[in-house]
């Protein structure tokens, strides 16, 4: 798109537009993944993220690019969010720190092999689809990554959280307390709550 001598502000401009999205993300797709439940909002963000990367590519103009860098920005943050709330309502209060930082340092090492990236693939195109299309791997998580037991349960779905803790509970080579079951049931169906 020619962004460079007189049009170089252009480039900032799209930066900017990306971190716009970025905020709206926030707001939206946080208040979904609330609503809706977080691994919806996590593949739906997976999938737009995906779909957007890929039009950045190969965008025929630049107000295309605009657009669709923003709704990259968007996703990106619904992404984001939903995975860290996901990551760290599964686990337990002691593990939730490091979790949290683990997390993180995803984002760190992709910085750090970029370069390695452009090394290697020497056009921004290829350089955008090389970290777009890994967006579509994470739809597997379909199959793999449970709802949020504690979004479950302010949702009343204490008999679906009790089936993912058990499950939770089996692989880690523990047994889920009936008195606990107990006390989720209970939380779920008092309709004051």
């Amino acid at each position: 798109f020619d962004l460079v001598c007189v049009n170089a502000w252009m480039l900032d401009f799209t930066q900017a537009i990306l971190n716009l999205g970025f905020l709206a993300g926030a707001f939206t797709l946080g208040y979904a993944a609330d609503r809706y439940g977080r691994i919806v909002i996590y593949l739906v963000s997976c999938f737009g993220v995906g779909v957007a990367g890929v039009v950045v590519a190969f965008a025929p103009n630049f107000p295309v690019f605009v657009v669709f860098r923003f709704l990259q920005g968007v996703f990106g943050k619904g992404t984001w969010m939903t995975c860290y709330v996901i990551v760290t309502e599964i686990v337990g209060s002691k593990q939730r720190r490091i979790v949290g930082i683990v997390i993180q340092m995803f984002f760190t090492l992709g910085i750090i092999i970029l370069p390695g990236i452009a090394y290697f693939i020497p056009n921004w195109q290829g350089i955008q689809l090389a970290i777009t299309l890994p967006n579509f791997l994470f739809l597997l998580y379909y199959w793999v990554v449970p709802e949020s037991p504690r979004w479950l349960i302010t949702r009343k779905k204490g008999d679906k959280a009790l089936k993912i803790l058990r499950s939770v509970a089996k692989c880690n080579g523990k047994y889920l307390s009936p008195n606990y079951s107990e006390v989720i049931l209970h939380i779920t169906s008092n309709k004051y709550c």
